[in-house]
């Protein structure tokens, strides 16, 4: 019997819970508080939602209760596997320990609310509910990253130099960020060269195609610089080779960058992108062409890890969404504007 049977039959009962684009709709004509937190209540985030309303009964509460779901489910998954199946789980999981170390040093490089950043948080991975709390509140982006160094002895040497250096604020953070990226995708890919099978072979393949579409959009978004100092950003172990990619590099127009891409296995995605939409709507075609990408792993083999690959890739674009509609709704954006971000993700 496969490793995969109990825990994908878990999964695939959860993936029932997911919203259908119907639900969604509704969400958009609610403008009214109180309707926005029924409908809430009445969704699969409606324990949680509800916990947190508790606490804090105003639009804060809406946004706690759908981190807390969250995180609840990703520690469901994790506690019905074992084994095998569990340790490439957790390393998939890191990748969300980047995401979330970026979002608390770009909000406190810009010195946003501890609420708003902590908002934006995905609560799965290595940080634990409160300790990403606790990290929000930070009075500065000093202080994040000493905690992030002292609660996190594996971090320390990633932000070491990011420590010594932070002069004026805000500060640039591409340089802090290119080292979180190679620990990170760095570590993720040697521990998966550690593990055996068909399965580890997918997620590799997931975190390959990831390392690429981060490794392109830093070439395109540092072009000015030279070729020696963006060496320094590339991420090593993706499909596309170094010589490939600093073909890109420089000030290429958008039509001559689809033409570079088009042998390439990412030939369709940088085909559509639409460049009056800058580099957000190239990043945002890359993240569909992956969760594409994770939902064609689950269809080639359903007793895989694609299955689990797929629903995390389905419920972070849920969580996304949902958090589109509702800052829009909670900031008073137009329906009309609410509608075209919502498209691009």
């Amino acid at each position: 019997m496969s490793d995969y049977n109990y825990l994908n039959a878990r999964i695939k009962s959860l993936k029932k819970g997911l919203l259908p684009k119907g639900r969604l709709d509704e969400l958009f004509s609610l403008s009214d508080f109180e309707e926005i937190k029924r409908f809430f209540l009445e969704s699969p985030y409606g324990t949680s939602v509800g916990e947190s309303l508790a606490q804090h009964p105003g639009e804060l509460g809406v946004e706690l209760g759908l981190s807390r779901q969250i995180h609840k489910t990703f520690q469901n998954i994790l506690e019905w596997s074992d084994g095998g199946p569990r340790r490439l789980l957790e390393i998939f999981l890191r990748r969300y320990d980047l995401h979330n170390i970026k979002t608390l040093l770009r909000g406190k490089n810009g010195k946003l609310p501890a609420e708003v950043i902590f908002e934006s948080l995905i609560p799965v991975g290595s940080f634990g509910f409160e300790e990403l709390s606790e990290l929000s509140k930070q009075p500065s982006l000093r202080e994040t990253l000493m905690l992030l160094s002292n609660w996190h002895e594996s971090l320390k040497r990633p932000l070491r130099r990011s420590l010594g250096s932070l002069k004026g604020d805000p500060v640039a953070l591409q340089s802090v960020e290119a080292g979180l990226d190679h620990y990170y995708y760095e570590g993720i890919l040697t521990s998966l060269a550690e593990e055996k099978g068909e399965d580890a072979a997918l997620v590799k393949k997931y975190m390959q195609i990831e390392v690429d579409t981060a490794n392109i959009l830093s070439l395109l978004r540092l072009s000015e610089l030279s070729r020696g100092e963006l060496s320094k950003f590339l991420i090593d172990g993706g499909f596309l080779g170094k010589g490939f990619l600093f073909s890109i590099a420089g000030n290429l127009k958008p039509m001559e960058v689809m033409q570079k891409f088009e042998f390439t296995y990412l030939s369709r995605v940088v085909k559509s992108w639409n460049p009056e939409g800058g580099l957000t709507d190239l990043e945002r075609r890359f993240e569909t062409f992956l969760l594409h990408e994770a939902e064609r792993m689950e269809r080639a083999d359903p007793l895989s890890i694609g299955v689990a690959l797929s629903y995390f890739a389905l419920l972070s674009h849920e969580l996304k969404k949902l958090r589109i509609i509702l800052h829009g709704k909670f900031f008073s954006v137009s329906e009309t504007r609410l509608r075209e971000e919502f498209l691009l993700v």
